[in-house]
Order: C-alpha cells, then sequence, then structure tokens
C-alpha cells in the first residue's frame, strides 16, 4: 500500500477536536487509488481556524518506478492567511491534490 509523508502541523487532530479515523479513511482510499494505478500520488492539508492538523503526501513525482516519492512540502511554506471553504464548517479550510498517471507527458495536476 502507498506509504503517506507528513508534512509540518500546527496542532494534531486531537487538539483540533477532529476526529482522527477521518484522516485514516482518507489516508487509505487515496493509498488504495494510487496502488490501483488510478492516480500517481496525492496530497491534502486540513487546517481548523487557520492552524494545520493534517498535512500528507502519497504516492510519486512522476509514473516512473524509481521516481521520488511526493513529498508535503514541495513548493515550499504553505501560504499564511489564506482561506478556503470547505463543508466542514466555519474556520476549516482543506487543500488537496491529486496527481493523474501518464505515460505520455509525466505528470500533470488534477
Amino acid at each position: 500500500m502507498a506509504r503517506s509523508v507528513e508534512g509540518s502541523i500546527d496542532l494534531s487532530p486531537r487538539e483540533a477536536r477532529y476526529d482522527e479515523t477521518k484522516l485514516a479513511v482518507l489516508e487509505e482510499y487515496l493509498a488504495r487509488r494510487i496502488d490501483a494505478g488510478v492516480v500517481q500520488g496525492a496530497s491534502f492539508l486540513i487546517a481548523r481556524r487557520g492552524k494545520v492538523f493534517a498535512h500528507r503526501a502519497l504516492g510519486r513525482r512522476s509514473p516512473a518506478a524509481d521516481a521520488p516519492a511526493l513529498l508535503p512540502d514541495l513548493d515550499g511554506p504553505r501560504p499564511r492567511g489564506s482561506r478556503s471553504w470547505s463543508g466542514t464548517g466555519p474556520g476549516t479550510w482543506s487543500t488537496s491534490s491529486i496527481w493523474r498517471r501518464s505515460s505520455s507527458t509525466g505528470s500533470s495536476p488534477r
């Protein structure tokens, strides 16, 4: 199963009053999609009240078998103060990216 790499976080899911089993379900789902070859990699960042409590990446940076792992902090530190709202309630924002496998062009964000 695809292994995840954890990025920097400000507090634990428990401290954010977030059900840790939901993170396990998300990570397991993404790992299954990667292992099935549907996507090459995925990452997610979830925060509550501006504090990050989940930041992980799974899979590889390119379709090549020897490609390095996809890392959560590839593009440097996360922007502070920016928010996008999700359906989980006020003060919570999330970002995610999924990388599809492509034999001709390498990788493309989705």
